[in-house]
Protein backbone atom coordinates (compact mmCIF):
# COMPACT_ATOMS: atom_id res chain seq x y z
CA UNK A 1 0.00 0.00 0.00
CA UNK A 2 1.17 3.23 -0.77
CA UNK A 3 1.66 6.63 1.22
CA UNK A 4 -1.25 8.37 1.93
CA UNK A 5 -3.21 10.87 -0.94
CA UNK A 6 -4.44 14.32 -0.66
CA UNK A 7 -5.92 16.35 -3.10
CA UNK A 8 -4.69 20.07 -3.79
CA UNK A 9 -6.04 23.00 -4.64
CA UNK A 10 -4.02 25.72 -6.97
CA UNK A 11 -3.91 27.92 -4.08
CA UNK A 12 -1.82 25.99 -1.86
CA UNK A 13 0.80 25.93 -4.68
CA UNK A 14 0.18 29.47 -5.03
CA UNK A 15 0.86 29.92 -1.71
CA UNK A 16 3.91 27.95 -1.60
CA UNK A 17 5.40 30.19 -4.60
CA UNK A 18 4.45 33.55 -2.85
CA UNK A 19 6.63 32.80 -0.32
CA UNK A 20 8.72 30.06 1.43
CA UNK A 21 6.68 29.69 4.30
CA UNK A 22 4.58 26.53 6.15
CA UNK A 23 2.47 25.53 2.84
CA UNK A 24 5.98 25.27 0.74
CA UNK A 25 7.98 23.44 3.54
CA UNK A 26 4.74 20.80 3.53
CA UNK A 27 5.01 20.12 0.13
CA UNK A 28 8.47 19.42 -0.55
CA UNK A 29 9.61 18.30 2.94
CA UNK A 30 6.41 16.07 3.60
CA UNK A 31 7.86 12.28 2.44
CA UNK A 32 4.62 10.57 4.61
CA UNK A 33 1.35 12.07 1.96
CA UNK A 34 1.36 11.73 -1.75
CA UNK A 35 -0.12 15.09 -3.05
CA UNK A 36 -2.69 14.56 -5.87
CA UNK A 37 -3.97 17.12 -8.75
CA UNK A 38 -5.96 16.65 -11.92
CA UNK A 39 -3.36 16.78 -14.76
CA UNK A 40 -4.51 20.37 -16.09
CA UNK A 41 -3.05 22.25 -13.25
CA UNK A 42 0.32 22.64 -14.75
CA UNK A 43 0.07 24.37 -17.66
CA UNK A 44 -2.75 26.43 -15.87
CA UNK A 45 -0.51 27.29 -13.28
CA UNK A 46 2.34 28.18 -15.26
CA UNK A 47 0.48 30.69 -17.40
CA UNK A 48 -0.14 32.81 -14.56
CA UNK A 49 4.12 33.05 -14.04
CA UNK A 50 4.19 36.58 -15.77
CA UNK A 51 1.04 37.92 -12.82
CA UNK A 52 2.84 36.70 -10.19
CA UNK A 53 6.35 38.02 -10.88
CA UNK A 54 4.68 41.27 -10.96
CA UNK A 55 2.79 41.15 -7.94
CA UNK A 56 6.34 39.80 -5.86
CA UNK A 57 8.23 42.39 -8.45
CA UNK A 58 10.63 39.38 -9.13
CA UNK A 59 11.76 38.53 -12.48
CA UNK A 60 9.45 36.22 -14.09
CA UNK A 61 12.48 33.80 -14.87
CA UNK A 62 12.68 33.46 -10.98
CA UNK A 63 9.17 32.86 -10.57
CA UNK A 64 9.04 29.74 -12.87
CA UNK A 65 12.08 28.50 -11.50
CA UNK A 66 10.57 28.51 -8.09
CA UNK A 67 7.38 27.14 -10.00
CA UNK A 68 9.78 24.04 -11.14
CA UNK A 69 11.80 23.53 -7.44
CA UNK A 70 8.45 23.67 -5.61
CA UNK A 71 7.03 20.95 -8.32
CA UNK A 72 10.02 18.82 -8.54
CA UNK A 73 10.60 18.61 -4.58
CA UNK A 74 6.88 17.94 -3.92
CA UNK A 75 5.45 14.76 -4.17
CA UNK A 76 2.84 15.60 -6.76
CA UNK A 77 0.88 12.85 -8.59
CA UNK A 78 -1.23 13.97 -11.76
CA UNK A 79 -4.07 12.16 -12.94
CA UNK A 80 -5.85 12.78 -16.18
CA UNK A 81 -9.14 13.40 -16.72
CA UNK A 82 -10.49 9.72 -17.58
CA UNK A 83 -8.96 8.63 -14.54
CA UNK A 84 -12.01 10.41 -12.34
CA UNK A 85 -14.65 11.41 -14.87
CA UNK A 86 -17.16 9.00 -13.51
CA UNK A 87 -17.32 11.06 -10.53
CA UNK A 88 -17.95 13.96 -12.18
CA UNK A 89 -20.73 14.59 -11.62
CA UNK A 90 -21.28 14.14 -8.16
CA UNK A 91 -18.73 16.73 -7.82
CA UNK A 92 -20.36 19.32 -9.72
CA UNK A 93 -23.16 18.31 -7.58
CA UNK A 94 -21.18 18.90 -4.48
CA UNK A 95 -18.95 21.72 -4.95
CA UNK A 96 -19.78 24.76 -4.06
CA UNK A 97 -17.37 26.26 -6.40
CA UNK A 98 -18.01 24.57 -10.32
CA UNK A 99 -14.46 25.25 -11.17
CA UNK A 100 -13.01 23.08 -8.33
CA UNK A 101 -15.56 20.02 -9.75
CA UNK A 102 -12.16 18.33 -11.17
CA UNK A 103 -10.85 18.11 -7.45
CA UNK A 104 -13.88 17.11 -5.76
CA UNK A 105 -13.85 14.23 -8.45
CA UNK A 106 -10.47 13.36 -7.90
CA UNK A 107 -10.84 13.08 -4.01
CA UNK A 108 -14.10 11.39 -4.46
CA UNK A 109 -12.19 8.68 -6.47
CA UNK A 110 -9.21 8.52 -4.34
CA UNK A 111 -11.84 8.35 -0.67
CA UNK A 112 -9.56 11.55 0.12
CA UNK A 113 -9.65 15.09 1.70
CA UNK A 114 -8.87 18.19 -0.58
CA UNK A 115 -6.20 20.45 1.25
CA UNK A 116 -7.22 23.53 0.01
CA UNK A 117 -7.28 27.58 1.94
CA UNK A 118 -10.59 27.86 0.11
CA UNK A 119 -13.20 28.49 2.99
CA UNK A 120 -15.81 28.55 0.91
CA UNK A 121 -15.14 24.63 0.55
CA UNK A 122 -15.87 23.82 3.41
CA UNK A 123 -19.87 24.56 3.32
CA UNK A 124 -20.08 20.63 1.86
CA UNK A 125 -19.95 17.68 3.91
CA UNK A 126 -19.17 14.80 1.62
CA UNK A 127 -15.04 15.44 1.43
CA UNK A 128 -13.51 16.28 3.97
CA UNK A 129 -11.28 19.74 3.49
CA UNK A 130 -7.60 20.38 5.18
CA UNK A 131 -6.34 24.08 5.41
CA UNK A 132 -2.43 24.70 6.12
CA UNK A 133 -3.23 25.63 9.86
CA UNK A 134 -4.39 22.00 9.99
CA UNK A 135 -1.32 20.14 9.49
CA UNK A 136 0.91 19.46 12.54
Amino acid sequence: MGAPQIVIDVNVLISALMKDGRTRQILVNNRELEFCVPSYYRPEFLKYSGEFAKRLNRPEKEIRRTMKQVFELARIKEFKRQEYKEFLHEAKQISPDPKDAPYFALALKLNSPIWTNDKLLKSQSKVRIISTPEFQ
